[in-house]
């Protein structure tokens, strides 16, 4: 039969959405292989094996809902991912578990595949437990990634539908949250002496500067609404367009200006 041999990689936080995390996450499924097996060759170990790196990954599309729609899961359109320190302490707790899951697996009983999987993704667990526990988290943000580039995410959407726009619109209504998040994790991070270098961020306020405008017009995160596809509707296209400048300037606009004096 065929048995697919996948592993979920953990990876430094983000190539496609760099800016939209903070630390490493899940950015994707590497196929290892899919290779011919005897029924016999499937040991007990291998499904208990694949049973957990299905769990994680299950766990990671909960986790980090802006990687859902590349596995065709429409679910996590409208939101960011959780980075309260209650959220992040549980993604920790989480993380520790799958590691003990890996544990209890006899990497002697397991296929040579099988035994690469498991070293591959609990190395890359391991690396968050140990970067969780230095505090590396708290440096949430540099001049290349951070929230400061959020607009650039839609770049990466297909902003097609009335519902694309709609769906953004409804993150961008929750981006004041999740700076308050960033805020937080700095404030610890400052406490804490986890700090980035003062060259690696000062470009940063220049890069705040940019967000803060007095026209919404003028924002980097107005730029997906100026032309939209004949594919919206041109009633709902302006009353998208009404909501953006609304929500721009009312929402978007002063949290960053409060973010920058933070």
């Amino acid at each position: 039969m065929t048995y697919p041999i996948l592993c979920r990689l953990l990876v430094p936080a983000l190539s496609v959405f760099r800016s939209v995390l903070v630390g490493p996450v899940v950015l994707g499924t590497i196929a290892l292989g899919s290779v011919v097996l005897a029924p016999a060759s499937v040991s007990a170990s291998d499904e208990s094996l694949d049973a957990v790196i299905t769990n994680h990954w299950d766990w990671v599309l909960e986790q980090y809902p802006e990687y859902r729609r590349e596995y065709g899961d429409m679910s996590g359109n409208q939101s960011w991912t959780d980075l309260s320190a209650e959220a992040i302490a549980a993604r920790h707790e989480a993380t520790q578990a799958f590691i003990a899951d890996l544990n209890d697996i006899d990497s002697g009983a397991l296929s040579d595949i099988g035994q690469l999987n498991q070293r591959m993704l609990k190395t890359a667990l391991e690396e968050e437990v140990e970067s969780f526990n230095s505090g590396l988290h708290l440096i949430a943000l540099n001049m290349r990634s951070g929230p400061q580039h959020r607009y650039t995410m839609v770049e990466r959407l297909p902003m097609v539908t009335e519902s694309d726009y709609t769906d953004w619109l409804a993150r961008l209504e929750k981006l004041p949250e999740q700076l308050g998040q960033y805020q937080a994790l700095l404030s610890e991070g400052v406490d804490r002496e986890r700090t980035q270098a003062r060259i690696i961020i000062e470009r940063i306020p220049k890069q705040l500067d940019a967000l803060i405008v007095d026209n919404p017009e003028d924002s980097p995160f107005w730029g997906v609404f100026d032309t939209m596809p004949e594919s919206v509707d041109i009633q709902a296209a302006q009353a998208i367009k009404a909501r953006a400048r609304s929500v721009i300037s009312e929402q978007v606009t002063p949290a960053y200006a409060e973010f920058k004096t933070f």
